[in-house]
């Protein structure tokens, strides 16, 4: 038997090719016709591919061997043959002790209609530090590879549940109907990833490649995960901080049992009472939940844990506590003369209770309403000439009061400084009075000699009961006149003598009218030195006196 009329076309799932002409002949080669019944002719393929014969041109039963009848008184009988894989397989005619007839056909690929990854992505993890590789398969609807095809197919990320990036060259010319991936890469770690190939050229898109696991490389860096947020002093910085070990692509790192270190990087203050120190679980994060900061302020903290790279986090805040406590910065204790102005301000600062200073905080100073006590200059909650005054601290948490003067009333007593609910802060006060010593030496001094001084004590205040005056509290200074500068003070020296006097309000008296014996007034010598002290010849001496005294108002 022979089979004539070689066919060549595209692979189909029918009957399309042909017609293909089996043959019966005799020993010469010469046409021989059927017996009787006809001839039965069994055909077959070595076609690996689903393939059919038929008698009727486009016929899509499919079958894996047929078999075909040349009629009686006939040679020969045409039919027609599909193949679904392309390539030159061969057709087998055979009957019964008649030769095999054999003939090779040539199927191509039908037209381009899918893409198919050829080689997969890995199955085992794929390290982040490294890149892998696909193949891509331009194909007809049997699979079978365009081999003349050269298009270009592209890849993306079609599943991408951690919001990866696919790097390396992702599209790539198809050589022999094949697009070879061979550096992509992928730093974002996660489970789950798959591929898709698209082909412009002939509008194609692949399924979906096998999913593959990209796996996180070695910790070589931390990262805040949850950063410090802004707090109050003494109270743990909240949400709680956590820091993760993660490698150079930022990937979480499983790296238990490490111990992370936070410190202060930036800011006025240190932890207090805090544990700074934490070790990682087993998924490489470290919690920090205590960590207190006393000091107000703004900061920034950073977490190490060697050898891995050091994080700095963002900036935060700091603010200071409620108020605790208010307390004397100057101004006490200090007395001033009746009527006049205290030296120094009346001053407290208000802080929390770690010591930082509260800005903005309304302080009360009160003086006594009546009896010894004061009135302060104009403040911002009153007009001048109060008993109060309301101010407001600055940003060195401090209140200073205007300026305070005392009353014409002589005696100690306190102002105090008050916010809120908090324990006032006192100031210890005493108003003076207001008296004048004087007196003057009644004959000219000579050296060696000493005179009496008859002094006289005023008490200017009428509303004075009485203000008493000792001779202990007295102090004397002499100052010659310009002219006489080379007259020595120390030439000179000073008993005050012993007495004590009342002086009613409102009067001046001599201490000899109030009853100071002649021998007990105060007395001022001139020395007789080895040394010329002509200089203090017609001199003019200064003795200025000087004392203080109490009395009841």
């Amino acid at each position: 038997m022979i089979l004539a009329s070689a066919v060549s076309g595209p692979a189909s799932n029918n009957a399309s090719l042909g017609p293909v002409t089996v043959q019966q002949q005799n020993a010469s080669g010469a046409p021989a016709n059927a017996p009787a019944g006809g001839t039965v002719v069994t055909l077959s393929s070595s076609s690996t591919g689903t393939y059919i014969f038929n008698t009727t041109e486009g016929a899509t039963t499919p079958t894996l061997q047929t078999t075909v009848t040349i009629p009686a008184g006939s040679s020969s009988l045409s039919f027609y043959y599909g193949d679904t894989m392309a390539g030159t397989p061969t057709i087998t005619a055979k009957s019964g002790t008649l030769t095999p007839g054999t003939q090779v056909e040539t199927i191509t690929p039908a037209k381009a209609s899918q893409l198919v990854f050829s080689t997969q992505p890995p199955s085992t993890p794929i390290p982040v530090t490294s890149t892998f590789g696909v193949g891509v398969s331009i194909e007809d609807a049997y699979g079978n590879v365009e081999t003349s095809d050269t298009h270009s197919v592209a890849l993306n990320l079609a599943t991408d549940p951690c919001n990866g990036s696919l790097t390396g060259t992702i599209s790539k010319v198809a050589v022999a109907g094949v697009a070879t991936f061979s550096n992509l890469q992928i730093v974002t770690a996660c489970a789950g990833y798959q591929l898709m190939a698209m082909d412009g050229s002939d509008s194609l898109t692949s399924p979906l490649s096998n999913p593959f696991t990209i796996a996180a490389g070695q910790a070589t860096q931390l990262m805040f995960i949850e950063g410090p947020t802004s707090t109050t002093a003494g109270v743990a910085i909240s949400p709680a901080v956590t820091v993760q070990a993660e490698d150079q692509y930022n990937n979480s790192v499983s790296d238990g049992g490490a111990t992370i270190t936070i410190t202060v990087h930036s800011g006025p203050g240190g932890f207090t009472g805090s544990t700074a120190s934490v070790p990682t679980t087993s998924g490489g994060l470290a919690t920090f939940s205590n960590l207190v900061l006393d000091t107000a302020g703004n900061y920034t903290i950073a977490a190490s844990s060697s050898p891995l790279a050091p994080v700095t986090s963002g900036s935060f805040t700091v603010s200071v506590g409620p108020a605790y406590g208010i307390n004397v910065v100057s101004g006490t204790p200090q007395s001033a003369t009746q009527g006049q102005a205290f030296a120094a301000p009346l001053m407290v600062r208000v802080t929390d209770a770690y010591g930082n200073p509260e800005s903005g905080a309304s302080v009360a100073f009160a003086a006594p309403s009546s009896g010894a006590s004061g009135t302060f200059a104009t403040c911002t909650s009153n007009n001048a000439f109060f008993t109060t005054c309301v101010v407001t601290t600055n940003s060195s948490g401090v209140a200073t009061s205007s300026t305070f003067t005392a009353n014409h009333t002589g005696d100690p007593y306190t102002v105090t400084a008050t916010t809120g609910p908090l324990t006032p802060a006192d100031f210890s006060l005493l108003n003076g009075m207001d008296f004048s010593i004087s007196g003057n030496a009644l004959t000219a001094f000579v050296p060696g000699t000493t005179q009496s001084v008859d002094l006289s004590v005023t008490n200017p205040n009428p509303s004075s009961d009485g203000l008493t005056v000792a001779s202990s509290s007295l102090s004397l200074t002499v100052a010659p006149d310009a002219a006489h500068a080379g007259c020595q003070s120390s030439w000179f020296t000073l008993n005050q003598g012993s007495w004590s006097v009342t002086v009613q309000g409102g009067s001046t008296e001599l201490l000899s009218d109030l009853g100071v014996a002649a021998g007990n007034l105060p007395t001022v010598t001139m020395t007789n030195t080895n040394t010329d002290q002509d200089a203090c010849e017609g001199a003019t001496l200064s003795l200025r006196w000087s004392a203080t005294g109490n009395g009841a108002p």
